[in-house]
């Protein structure tokens, strides 16, 4: 029990000559009853009928949202033949509501005698104030149950919505696979030709398009209904780097872009999820080369002085909106009006980005300026892979959080370069 409720009871019982006093709390849809005796008194109940007709006295009260006094249970028309009243033994109640700051009546505070006893306007008047005294008691009670239930409904409808995407997206991929089994077998089988061919192709890139949304949506799902499992795995970050700013090559060379690669990590290794750190990479990387119509995309690589690796995604493009850098990260968002139709995406990448950034353990920021391109920053804390046959550290400081040695630049037009 609270206790600032049962020092509150206890007062009750005291001031006004009680032999027993409860306060019953009304949380939709069920009430919830807070209870004290003087000693000798609860001995002689037994719990069931105690708690029943404080239920049966503080509905009363709820009722009728106003002071409730019954001098003698045992004759007034209200209590006379409630089976409980003459099994308790009480004989006099009276009990007060307990309101809200906005008036509404949440609650009741009475006390039970075991003899006729006829309140007086003074003893009215003290529960009253004692009552009063459980208004803020009550009102934080009810606020914090009001939380847990709302955390809870949410908790459900997000593991629901969890399901049903999941399952949605299990029954739209299973067609999609048959169809790009069956593009595959009639190339393989030469009938992919002339006309064909440039059909096949349409097909081929509108199934793999529809299979990018797909995947989107049973991502977002599995992470929101916990079922995203990570695996650990030792891998090259570098190499990453290096196959993310390769993939996308083509479509720079399609603008005329150049890309930019920065390793400060020369090759160490790390222990993570290499397929997520994958993923996380390239959502970023294609947003920055999409969203670019002149200048440079670019990766950085590098270490910041805690050991942690930072990854930082830049761009000179179009930029966000300040009013919507806020909302970057929410599902279904676009960099702003029009993006959906003129760059394509569902706005679920940095959505899914944030949340696994987070199970990573991880931040990620960003800097924007319109017409003058993004930085998202990456900061993960990723575990370095210890290989007990390289010799021991030779104590040359490495480098960290710098920029120091020149970027790669790997233009549209030339064959790419290794760092």
């Amino acid at each position: 029990m609270d206790q600032g409720i049962l020092n509150i009871i206890n007062l009750a019982i005291k001031t006004m000559n009680a032999q027993a006093a409860c306060v019953t709390i009304l949380e939709h849809p069920e009430m919830r009853t807070f209870s004290s005796q003087c000693e000798g008194v609860a001995n002689r109940l037994e719990d069931a009928t105690l708690t029943q007709l404080q239920y049966y006295l503080g509905g009363l009260v709820l009722s009728g949202a106003s002071v409730i006094v019954i001098p003698d249970m045992f004759v007034d028309a209200m209590t006379r033949d409630h089976p409980h009243v003459r099994a308790s033994g009480f004989r006099s109640y009276i009990g007060v509501p307990i309101h809200r700051t906005s008036g509404e009546v949440v609650g009741a505070l009475c006390c039970l005698a075991l003899h006729p006893e006829p309140w007086t306007a003074a003893q009215v008047e003290i529960l009253g104030r004692l009552a009063f005294c459980l208004d803020a008691v009550i009102a934080a009670r009810v606020h914090r149950m009001q939380e847990v239930k709302a955390r809870d409904k949410l908790l459900k409808l997000n593991t629901a919505r969890g399901g049903f995407l999941a399952h949605l997206s299990h029954e739209i991929r299973t067609p999609l696979t048959a169809i790009n089994g069956s593009i595959d077998l009639m190339r393989t089988f030469g009938l992919g030709k002339g006309d064909n061919a440039a059909l096949l192709d349409l097909l081929a890139s509108s199934t793999a398009r529809l299979m990018n949304v797909v995947n989107d949506f049973l991502e977002l799902a599995e992470l929101d209904a916990g079922l995203f499992t990570f695996a650990e795995e030792t891998f090259d970050l570098s190499d990453i780097g290096r196959s993310v700013v390769e993939a996308y090559r083509e479509l720079a060379d399609s603008k005329g872009l150049t890309l930019e690669f920065n390793d400060q990590l020369h090759g160490r290794l790390y222990m993570s999820d290499r397929r997520v750190i994958d993923s996380i990479l390239r959502t970023l990387f294609e947003n920055a080369v999409r969203f670019t119509d002149a200048g440079h995309a670019r990766i950085d690589l590098l270490e910041n002085r805690y050991g942690h690796v930072v990854i930082r995604v830049s761009d000179t493009g179009k930029g966000i909106p300040e009013d919507l850098q806020s909302t970057i990260f929410d599902e279904f968002e676009l960099a702003g009006p029009g993006s959906a139709r003129t760059y394509g995406g569902t706005g679920l990448g940095m959505a899914i980005v944030k949340r696994l950034v987070g199970q990573l353990g991880g931040e990620i920021s960003l800097d924007s300026h319109v017409d003058e391109g993004t930085t998202f920053s990456l900061v993960l804390p990723l575990r370095p892979h210890v290989n007990a046959d390289l010799p021991p550290d030779d104590g040359l400081p490495a480098m960290r959080d710098g920029l120091d040695n020149p970027p790669v630049r790997l233009a549209a037009q030339q064959s790419p370069q290794t760092s």
